[in-house]
């Protein structure tokens, strides 16, 4: 069996002995093309063959709904930069470009909460169900961070998480609540993040380990580099506000498949506070013929085991054994 996990842009892979994990990166540069009508006596010029397509398309991580009016801005391998947003079937399709690799990043100048979508992974559909209608439709322009759902701790203001982000306390203010006024920044404070304690002076409230629920969503820069031209790149968000989770991918396992069908996968924290348990009915991603399951509401500061039981008599298989929180969700090595 087989499975990845993904977060942020790290994809990683679990091969069929359960222990032995790998990155995987995109595919091998393409092979340039030859025009064989180039050798042709009297024949008509050829067209230019390093010019070639690139796709992308944006969807929700969950429906496969196709997201329209995201923003990139896109490093096209000739080192131009081009700023494109997805059309109403959420796909960049840009053509007359030299064969290499591009790159996208995403503008968080004047972001908010309510347009910016939280990068999940990069995902594979094929080509043809790129025209599927359907999609979410934006008042405005849409943008990607990655976003981390921060829970607060003493010590901490407003301005050191900022900072952590490259951003003013004032732009962070404003990505959460859509205000920079002290005043109004005090009573989201209070009101939103669970904030009792007041400074020295009791003008400002102040973070404390105790506050409930203590969230702040911190957004960074989202970027994307090495996309070869010549196929459609899928791009996984998700809407803010959605709790902790981790996405496995079994990618040897067919939802279809009908010996798998009683197949249990369960993801549980060796405290037992989180325990849950799937099966091939609870694949979130229809679109593909392999198994895609996403465990929400993960407990931070916990170890987890991922299982697979095959059935009443069969061997339990532990794929994963004590993984840290943070390995789980925000792993940047190989395991």
């Amino acid at each position: 069996m087989k499975c990845t996990f993904h977060r942020g842009s790290q994809v990683f892979e679990i091969s069929s002995g359960m222990d032995r994990f790998a990155r995987m990166y995109g595919s091998a540069m393409p092979k340039t093309r030859e025009d064989p009508a180039a050798s042709e006596p009297g024949a008509a010029p050829p067209s230019d063959p390093t010019r070639t397509w690139v796709k992308f398309k944006v969807v929700d991580h969950q429906t496969g709904q196709p997201i329209e009016n995201v923003q990139f801005q896109v490093m096209l391998p000739s080192g131009n930069e081009q700023v494109k947003k997805t059309d109403a079937k959420g796909i960049i399709d840009i053509r007359g470009i030299p064969e290499g690799y591009c790159s996208l990043t995403s503008d968080l100048t004047g972001a908010r909460i309510d347009d910016t979508r939280s990068f999940v992974g990069m995902g594979d559909v094929a080509v043809q169900d790129a025209d599927q209608a359907g999609s979410e439709k934006a008042k405005g322009t849409i943008r990607i961070a990655r976003l981390e759902e921060h829970k607060v701790a003493k010590g901490e203001t407003l301005d050191s998480l900022a900072q952590g982000a490259g951003m003013t306390w004032q732009d962070l203010a404003a990505f959460n609540w859509d205000t920079s006024a002290p005043k109004e920044i005090n009573e989201h404070l209070r009101d939103d993040v669970g904030c009792t304690n007041l400074t020295a002076d009791g003008k400002n409230y102040r973070f404390d380990d105790q506050d409930d629920p203590g969230i702040i969503h911190v957004p960074r820069k989202w970027e994307k580099a090495g996309l070869a031209t010549e196929k459609l790149h899928v791009i996984k968000v998700k809407s803010v506000g959605v709790s902790n989770y981790v996405i496995i991918e079994l990618l040897d396992t067919d939802p279809g498949d009908e010996t798998v069908k009683d197949y249990v996968f369960t993801l549980r924290s060796a405290d037992g506070s989180y325990d849950k348990s799937q099966t091939v009915k609870d694949d979130v991603n229809k679109d593909n013929r392999y198994l895609e399951l996403c465990y929400e509401a993960l407990i931070p500061g916990l170890k987890y085991t991922f299982e697979v039981n095959p059935g009443d008599e069969d061997e339990l298989y532990k794929i994963l054994e004590d993984v840290s929180y943070d390995e789980l969700v925000e792993s940047e090595h190989d395991w």
